[in-house]
């Protein structure tokens, strides 16, 4: 846990005088035990220590301050709570979903990139690979949350501040079948070798009978497609 030490140049503890900030931390272990209050001053060392020191556990610096990317936290220099926070089991789970999206991410990039390499007279073939990336991930949160692709207007202010250019929802539309596409790999890859089973449940009473045949038209279009995958 880190506390601010406020101190004055000449080493008193005077408030009225300018305080300078000082991270320290604080051993709520001792203090539970009885023992009180054990501060211990952050190390004077460069954040990019404890990277060499703790390497492949996702850690950075940014501000000159260390991070945990896996587990979106700011850390101590402490060596020892840098050695706990990377052992714990919070981490670990962190750790290895981090590793897994970023996989996942390394995939879908290839695969925009392999399709706007080959269309490259479409309108965005030239964006970033990373723009890209980002784009089919808020289109996919968008469907993943039964969201309109079009209300992604109305969050467009909110999802740029990720300092990523999105687009207007018209153009998000394009990653849809590129969703798709991924998402009967994806389903693939799990149902392989496995019976699947399908279950259609059918109303009674058909009070529109034009419009239920028309939904069962697309589910079955859609187990056609899905089948052909698996």
């Amino acid at each position: 846990m880190l506390v601010a030490d406020y101190f004055s140049s000449d080493g008193g503890s005077d408030l009225d005088s300018a305080p300078t900030l000082r991270p320290v931390h604080l051993d709520m272990q001792s203090f539970s035990s009885g023992g009180g209050i054990r501060i211990t001053k952050e190390p004077k060392i460069q954040p990019s220590q404890r990277l060499k020191e703790f390497p492949n556990h996702c850690l950075r610096i940014s501000g000159g301050k260390l991070f945990c990317s896996c587990c979106k936290e700011e850390l101590s220099l402490l060596k020892q709570s840098v050695k706990t926070h990377v052992s714990s089991a919070k981490h670990s789970l962190a750790k290895d979903k981090y590793v897994q999206q970023r996989q996942d991410d390394a995939h879908i990039t290839d695969v925009l990139t392999e399709y706007f390499t080959e269309h490259n007279d479409e309108a965005t073939a030239g964006l970033e690979p990373e723009v890209h990336l980002y784009r089919y991930r808020v289109t996919e949160s968008l469907l993943f949350a039964g969201v309109p692709i079009s209300k992604g207007d109305y969050l467009r202010p909110l999802l740029e501040r990720a300092d990523i250019k999105l687009t207007g929802s018209e153009h998000l539309r394009q990653y849809v079948p590129k969703i798709e596409s991924l998402e009967f790999e994806h389903l693939h890859h799990e149902l392989q070798g496995q019976s699947v089973f399908f279950i259609l449940e059918q109303k009674k009473i058909r009070k529109n009978i034009g419009a239920f045949s028309k939904w069962e038209e697309k589910y079955r279009c859609f187990l056609e497609k899905f089948l052909k995958k698996i």
